[in-house]
């Protein structure tokens, strides 16, 4: 339970900077005077933490030995940047501040989190669980804080937008302390011995993504796989035009809502699993999701009219859905397939998942500016 409980803790503090850095948008649009800073933030982000993904899986081939310091290492690291990034990132004036703030973020975070998903799986496929519901509480942070602060109604240089950022950053802190005491009472010293085997065994070395595919992968793995990404993909698409579902102030309420649904979701998960539901229930939340999103894109253009609290309530219903289709299919392609490869499978579907909503995000952008006036 202890391992469960720091696994959460580091999802809470590896994510809440990216839940803060998006909740900033009501400061950053009105600051910049730009609806599609919300498209570039979300691409900056993503764009670095493909690379970090990828360079993991390269550099990671180096660490035959003592594999469980080196992932911890990469998840303290991580943390410790991003308690900085929160703390400057009140001070981001400018398109280019905003965008390195995202590229941190996106390398840290992403880089972060990949290493945190491997130690999950390398203990248990089912941990993996904890990490996402982490990675959603973390978003519970900066809803809370944005009505105990009045942020919603917050300019750029006031104090409620610096201490929105800086309690965070406390966060971060606190999980990087949690996570180097639980490596030091050795709680980790048997996946130790399980990373150190794995990265042994000349069949199954890294770079993690060189591995045959029969190896790595089952065939009930790919269509799973698939539905995942085809998840990401919808969700990611979406952000960019969430700034022009109304003003500044609404779309921070819709990425605060965003945030809440997602927590329900993860929840709903931990209670009702894909064992009970079975595949054919991520098809119809795939086709219901597109339905929702398509209703979501006529109303950023122009072209239906929904009142806030009907389109929140539609945003709300998008985004727990895919949480709850997040979590499960996550844990279920960490755990299909040999037990000993489940940290590079993990791996794995980290990078596709950050390429692909890359690609989508870049997609979104490009028929963005067709909305632009």
């Amino acid at each position: 339970r202890m391992l469960q409980a720091v696994f959460l803790l580091c999802g809470i503090g590896l994510n809440v900077t990216f839940a803060v850095y998006l909740a900033f948008i009501n400061v950053f649009a009105t600051s910049l005077a730009s609806k599609s800073i919300m498209g570039s933030m979300n691409l900056s982000i993503y764009a670095a933490a493909v690379v970090a993904a990828f360079v993991q899986s390269l550099v990671s081939s180096n660490f035959s030995k003592g594999w469980c310091f080196w992932i911890c290492c990469q998840v303290q690291i991580a943390l410790l940047v991003l308690a900085g990034t929160l703390a400057a990132m009140p001070m981001a004036r400018s398109t280019s501040h905003v965008l390195l703030v995202g590229v941190l973020i996106g390398i840290f975070e992403g880089g972060g989190l990949t290493a945190l998903q491997e130690l999950a799986a390398s203990v248990d496929g089912g941990m993996t669980r904890f990490v996402n519901t982490g990675f959603t509480l973390a978003q519970i942070v900066p809803v809370l804080l944005s009505f105990l602060l009045g942020f919603h109604e917050a300019g750029p240089e006031s104090v409620a937008a610096t201490v929105f950022a800086w309690i965070p950053s406390l966060l971060c802190l606190f999980a990087c302390i949690a996570l180097a005491c639980t490596l030091w009472l050795g709680l980790f010293d048997k996946v130790a011995d399980d990373g150190f085997l794995l990265a042994e065994d000349p069949g199954q070395s890294r770079p993690l993504l060189q591995h045959e595919e029969k190896s790595l992968w089952v065939p009930a793995s790919i269509p799973l796989l698939s539905i995942h990404l085809a998840m990401l993909a919808l969700s990611s698409f979406f952000m960019p035009f969430s700034a022009y579902l109304g003003d500044a102030q609404l779309t921070h309420f819709v990425v605060l809502t965003r945030f809440v649904a997602e927590l329900k979701g993860r929840l709903f998960a931990h209670a009702l699993g894909l064992g009970h539901c079975g595949f054919g229930m991520l098809v119809v939340l795939l086709i219901y999701r597109a339905f929702l999103l398509a209703l979501l894109l006529l109303v950023a253009h122009g072209s239906m009219w929904l009142s806030r609290w009907c389109l929140l309530s539609i945003v709300g219903m998008f985004f727990s859905s895919f949480a709850w289709a997040n979590s499960e299919s996550m844990a279920t392609l960490a755990s299909l397939g040999p037990k000993r490869l489940e940290p590079q499978r993990v791996h794995a579907v980290m990078l596709w998942s950050f390429a692909v909503q890359l690609v989508s995000l870049a997609a979104a952008q490009l028929l963005i500016k067709n909305l632009e006036p």
